[in-house]
């Protein structure tokens, strides 16, 4: 009796130890740490398929700046900033619904996105960006998430895909969290 007490002893403590572990918190954080919005926009532009032609419209609201960076009149990326000036996370928008034609589109402003915020465009890297946008699977109506790893700067990109059904809008968030 006495081994098994000190068996399931032994079993609460490795539990209540890994506890703190399990619970541990993630925090979320801009999205570089040095990356202004015009460095990003000149950086995703340098490189893309479908670059921005806009990105003067803003509004205040609260402690952040929320851009509008126009890529044509489907797509959009709102790029909100922290009071430092740094990107707080981006919400890239297609509205109406999506062709193949628009999949392909937004995988390549998807990819851009990444790049410009120095994700390796390697032939791993890309391999990645690629994976983490089908995990999306951006014609389903269903929510879905997916992360890329950014152990260059000790962050996790985590990207959210949800769908305005009433605005014909489909969104992904893309935020960085740190543990």
């Amino acid at each position: 009796m006495k081994k098994l007490c000190m068996a399931l002893l032994a079993v609460f403590c490795a539990i209540a130890m890994t506890a703190p572990i399990a619970q541990a918190a993630e925090t979320k954080v801009q999205l570089h740490d040095s990356l202004s919005l015009d460095d990003f926009v000149a950086g995703y532009n340098k490189s893309a398929e479908y670059p921005v032609t806009d990105y003067s419209s803003h509004s205040t609201r609260g402690d952040y700046e929320a851009y509008i960076a126009v890529v044509d009149q489907n797509n959009i990326m709102l790029v909100n900033t922290n009071t430092a000036g740094l990107i707080s996370n981006i919400i890239l928008m297609h509205r109406g619904d999506i062709s193949a034609e628009d999949q392909k589109k937004l995988l390549s402003i998807f990819v851009g996105m990444n790049v410009a915020l120095g994700y390796p465009a390697t032939d791993e890297g890309m391999l990645f960006m690629v994976e983490a946008f089908n995990r999306l699977d951006i014609t389903s109506p269903e929510v879905m998430a997916s992360m890329l790893e950014r152990t260059d700067i000790h962050r996790d990109y985590t990207f959210l895909k949800s769908e305005n059904p009433a605005q014909q809008a489909h969104l992904i968030l893309m935020e960085a969290v740190v543990e």
